[in-house]
């Protein structure tokens, strides 16, 4: 993908690139179609394998640090409607 033409000529011109944080199980949570809350609780669904320990683990990390650090170094006026939304607690999250 960086590689690609469009995306060079962007960087060129001054385009900043931000890349969204990994999640090593995300794999799993999507083919599970989980939501990230359902993944940390560890929900399992009918016929499916349960989430190893540490899956659930790395899901909350992932979510609770990793997701608000990543948009935190966004520059405000990239995400200008993010302003006007209201703060979500943990509980919130799906």
């Amino acid at each position: 993908m960086t590689g690609h033409k469009v995306f060079v000529d962007a960087v060129a011109q001054g385009a900043q690139v931000v890349w969204f944080p990994g999640l090593v199980c995300m794999k799993g949570v999507a083919e599970r179609g989980l939501t990230f809350a359902e993944a940390k609780r560890g929900i399992v669904k009918p016929g499916q394998q349960r989430f190893v320990l540490f899956d659930q683990t790395r899901v909350e990390i992932f979510w609770e640090k990793h997701i608000p650090a990543f948009f935190a170094q966004i520059p405000a006026d990239w995400l200008p409607g993010m302003a006007d939304r209201p703060a979500r607690s943990k509980g919130d999250i799906q």
